[in-house]
């Protein structure tokens, strides 16, 4: 009995592995034919397949590109921004130079006209003063003549 029993173990064994070994023949045969049906496919579509490759390979690109586009742009407007408001501060800077430009202009317009009156003035006094020296001299000498005369005559 164990002889039988051993020869059934046997059967069943070698039958689960003849079972086994057809089924991986009709895996193995879906294998192939899924494979040879890709590769036609593959072979029909090989410019599809190309472009979308292609594509692949320029999609990451074009992620990389874009942020730092868009990163570029944003310094560029920012300098753009920076350059402008530059640009107006120096044109107020400027207006206002040429405003105290102008004003200091004014003031030593003022002053040389001041000046010009203190002179006139200077010059007005030291003519008023000469003639006064002057007429103080002729006094003295009248006086100096008169005294003479009264001491010559006493």
């Amino acid at each position: 009995m164990a002889e039988s029993q051993q020869e059934n173990e046997t059967l069943v064994n070698q039958t689960l592995v003849s079972e086994t070994e057809e089924e991986r023949e009709e895996f193995e045969q879906v294998d192939i034919q899924e494979a040879f049906e890709k590769q036609t496919s593959t072979s029909e579509n090989d410019e599809n397949n190309d472009d979308f490759e292609r594509l692949e390979l320029i999609e990451p690109l074009e992620t990389i590109k874009i942020p730092k586009v868009a990163e570029q742009r944003k310094n560029l407007l920012e300098q753009e921004k920076e350059k402008a408001e530059i640009e107006e501060k120096l044109k107020v800077a400027s207006e206002r130079h040429k405003e105290l430009g102008k004003q200091l202009e004014k003031k030593f317009e003022a002053q040389e006209r001041e000046n010009a009156e203190i002179e006139a003035k200077l010059k007005a006094a030291t003519e008023r003063r000469k003639e006064l020296e002057r007429l103080i001299a002729e006094k003295l000498r009248a006086r100096d003549q008169e005294l003479e005369e009264t001491n010559e005559s006493k």
